[in-house]
């Protein structure tokens, strides 16, 4: 099944474009990975090598999907939580 969207003042090239950038920017590279989370490459090759980060391999290359790179950085977050909640004393 194939939905034609139809945008007024865009051509399909545009569209096309619009729409591979959407689809090519749900994987990224290590590279990538370690600029969006402003860490060295390293960090990133040493985290999926102890599997503490959610990737794949794509070859030999590294791939991740920013939707699961979001959600483990949520899951990592350092902070307070609901189960963490300090308790200040009324005294």
């Amino acid at each position: 099944m194939h939905i034609l969207l139809y945008f007024p003042g865009r051509d399909f090239k545009d569209m096309h474009k619009a729409a591979t950038t959407m689809i090519a920017t749900d994987v990224m590279t290590v590279r990538e990975v370690a600029d969006y989370l402003k860490v060295k490459d390293r960090t990133i090759y040493r985290l999926v090598a102890n599997r503490e980060m959610p990737g794949f391999k794509v070859g030999g290359s590294w791939r991740f999907r920013k939707a699961e790179i979001d959600r483990w950085t949520e899951a990592n977050a350092v902070g307070l939580g609901e189960g963490n909640k300090k308790v200040v004393s009324g005294r």
